[in-house]
Formats: C-alpha cells, sequence, structure tokens
C-alpha cells in the first residue's frame, strides 16, 4: 500500500459503515473490506504513535504494543474462527431452530466482547 492510500484509509469516516452495522445490516463486499483496511491502517496508526511516545517508560511502551499487537491477531484469527464456523455450519444441515440456536449463540459472544469493550473504554475515558 502507498502513503496515499494509508492515508485515505485512516482518514475514512467510518460512522457509516458502522451505524449500518449496529442496525443490523450486512457489509457488501467492498465495505467489509474498506472497514477491514481502515480499521487495520488506524491500528497501525495507534501502535506506531505508543512506539514514539516519549511520555511512556520503555517498558511500558513495549508493553502497551505487545498488548496491542495480540488484540490485532487475536481479533484477526476470531474473525476467521467466526467465518469457519459459520461455513460449517451452513453445511452442517441444521434445523430451523438449531440454526436460530447457533446464531443467537454467536451473537451473544460478539456482544459480550462488545460489552468488554465499552467498559474498558468507559474507565479510559475517565481517566
Amino acid at each position: 500500500m502507498n502513503s496515499h492510500w494509508l492515508a485515505l484509509m485512516g482518514s475514512a469516516d467510518m460512522e457509516p459503515t458502522l451505524k449500518k452495522l449496529q442496525g443490523d445490516a450486512v457489509l457488501d463486499f467492498a465495505e467489509y473490506s474498506l472497514l477491514r483496511e481502515s480499521a487495520q491502517v488506524k491500528f497501525n496508526h495507534l501502535l506506531s504513535s505508543l512506539r514514539t511516545n516519549p511520555g511512556l517508560l520503555h517498558k511500558e511502551r513495549t508493553d502497551s504494543v505487545q498488548k496491542l499487537q495480540e488484540v490485532e491477531a487475536l481479533s484477526l484469527q476470531l474473525a476467521a474462527l467466526i467465518q469457519s464456523s459459520c461455513l460449517y455450519l451452513r453445511r452442517s444441515g441444521l434445523e430451523k431452530a438449531d440454526r436460530r440456536l447457533a446464531r443467537q449463540a454467536l451473537e451473544c459472544q460478539l456482544a459480550y466482547l462488545q460489552a468488554c469493550l465499552r467498559r474498558s473504554m468507559d474507565s479510559f475515558d475517565t481517566f
């Protein structure tokens, strides 16, 4: 990716896309790709900012970057696992009630992660 593309991705207003998701809409491939790329660029920008922050001690900087890199790696892994799980569930021939249960189970797991993020960011914002 060239620097112009990175700048565009980093400055992209993702609010309409996020609102669409909150309304239970399914993103088309272009929106999904834009969201994925924008998230990656914003995360890389955060990591770069942490790496060069003179206000942090070396250990704090290293620990912060390491933890965020772990979050990034696990997020990518989780996304892949969700996609493959849904593929396997779709191929399994579940009855309608079981498909509904599978959807609820996966959506509850993601709601739990969203609640964790909100609670953590609340304490982060009030610090």
